[in-house]
């Protein structure tokens, strides 16, 4: 059983407030969710029986009456649990654990430094809407910019953020922010989450990365909670970059956790729109 797998205050709250479902005699947690960037409607299973997951004409079969008008169902699942083929990969959650604290060694003729800034916001949000409007185009779709400035304005917002700058001599090059009263609403589990990383600058980028992930793992460690980041899937045959990237980040620390996964409503294949949902967009209601 995984820490981050769904607790029983959160199954009694969701079955209190009318998401419980009994499908077969198995029990699924599913609500309506509106996606702010698209303006799409989907049904959002935040917790299903693991003989759901791998049926999904069985899940959605007894989800269709509830949920008329979504238009995709997206399915949450703990890392490592099987599920139907017919689920593409939408988002998946990492936990920071590397074999050993991160020592990051920069090159002589390179000073970066990172430090705690609120100075540099405007150009964080800069980032910030770069990441939700690149987010879109990697899955051929166009966002609205109204939505992506307010959801950028909304992290800036949140208690508890904190932004990382990296600097270089000439000035700020990126940054890694941070939630750090963020809260699994699934499992109940309190973490920091890393809502992005940027390094604007190609050939730092792989020392200014080094540099402000071991930077949110001191920070997450000084707090005494997990460090989380996410990855967001490509359209469906067009993932290999994904892959290549989980790929990586596994090598240097990251460990799944549990995913999100998604398919139009109608079960028949891959969804013609593909949607992106960030860290703050799924939550049941």
């Amino acid at each position: 059983m995984s820490q981050f797998d769904a607790c029983s205050a959160y199954l009694a709250d969701a079955t209190a407030a009318g998401h419980q479902v009994s499908v077969d005699g198995l029990a699924c947690i599913a609500g309506r969710y509106h996606e702010p960037l698209s303006g799409t409607v989907h049904c959002l299973v935040e917790y299903a029986d693991k003989a759901l997951l791998t049926d999904l004409d069985r899940l959605y079969g007894g989800l269709r009456a509830a949920h008329p008008e979504a238009r995709t169902l997206i399915v949450r699942a703990p890392a490592g649990v099987p599920v139907d083929p017919r689920l593409l990969p939408l988002q998946t959650y990492l936990r920071y654990q590397p074999d050993s604290v991160t020592t990051v060694e920069m090159a002589d003729h390179v000073r970066l430094t990172v430090v705690e800034s609120r100075d540099h916001d405007d150009l964080v949000n800069v980032w910030l809407v770069r990441a939700f409007t690149d987010g879109g185009t990697d899955l051929g779709r166009t966002v609205d910019p109204v939505a992506t400035a307010e959801a950028a304005e909304a992290i800036l917002a949140e208690p508890g953020r904190r932004s990382l700058v990296l600097k270089a001599p000439d000035g700020p090059v990126g940054h890694a922010t941070l939630l750090t009263e963020a809260v699994d609403d699934v499992s109940g589990v309190p973490h920091v989450e890393l809502v992005d990383a940027l390094v604007d600058h190609a050939e730092l980028r792989p020392a200014g990365m080094r540099s402000l992930v071991a930077a949110a793992d001191v920070c997450a460690r000084q707090l005494g909670l997990p460090l989380l980041g996410n990855v967001t899937h490509h359209a469906p045959g067009e993932d290999a970059d994904s892959s290549r990237v989980l790929a990586s980040l596994t090598r240097a620390g990251w460990r799944p956790v549990f995913a999100y996964y998604h398919a139009p409503c109608s079960g028949a294949g891959p969804s013609t729109s593909p949607t992106e949902v960030h860290y703050q967009q799924v939550r049941a209601r």
